[in-house]
């Protein structure tokens, strides 16, 4: 059976090789235009990528269809998918995203509170080392066979920045807001690692509840 990381490379295939390709550059451009592409060293790379791609496939809308890469993806071929695939490729315009305090770490899942949808979620999936019961993640979930399942990049933001990120979820107002708010929390985290040496709490002061 396809993976859920096999089935987003179809999903940026298919973008990349149709007429909206020119989508994907402009996507980009947008996500990187804060950061300098010399400080992105090997060792931050493929963790940038994968947060880019997360946001352009599940939260950037297509500009020509109005909907999101994955969604487009489903009506464009589900007609042919097979159970199995039909089950996967749904499942990803159905994901939970959002902000999680680690409950409970277990042998082959982990138990994550979200602080945006107020529920307990069980994870099983090949728990990513550096998991601890303290702290918050920002994740994106994925349910397959009645199981959640991490669905591509975790963020772990410091355990000295719970308390902002925590009172920013409780201002959140709307859908839309929470979009930028994860967009922005994203880019804050990945900006840490760019610069390990600096306080990472100079980064999170520019979350909007912060500001």
């Amino acid at each position: 059976m396809v993976g859920v990381s096999q089935a987003l490379e179809r999903v940026l295939g298919f973008v990349d090789g149709s007429s909206w390709s020119y989508e994907l550059t402009k996507a980009r451009d947008e996500f990187f235009a804060e950061f300098d592409p010399s400080l992105i060293s090997d060792e931050v790379a493929e963790f940038a990528l994968s947060l880019f791609q997360d946001w352009f496939l599940f939260e950037r809308e297509l500009e020509e269809l109005g909907v999101v890469p994955v969604v487009a993806f489903y009506r464009e071929f589900s007609s042919a998918f097979t159970p199995e695939e039909d089950e996967l490729f749904s499942a990803l315009t159905r994901t939970v995203f959002g902000v999680f305090r680690l409950k409970k770490v277990k042998a082959e899942s982990v138990a994550l509170a979200s602080l945006m949808q107020r529920k307990v979620y069980e994870v099983f999936d090949p728990v990513p080392e550096g998991f601890r019961t303290s702290g918050l993640i920002s994740a994106r979930l994925v349910e397959l066979g009645g199981r959640h399942m991490f669905c591509s990049v975790v963020c772990f933001h410091p355990e000295s920045q719970t308390e902002s990120i925590v009172r920013c979820v409780e201002s959140i107002r709307d859908e839309e807001e929470a979009r930028k708010f994860l967009l922005r929390l994203a880019r804050i985290n990945l900006k840490s690692k760019l610069y390990p040496e600096v306080d990472p709490a100079l980064f999170y002061r520019e979350l909007p509840c912060e500001l």
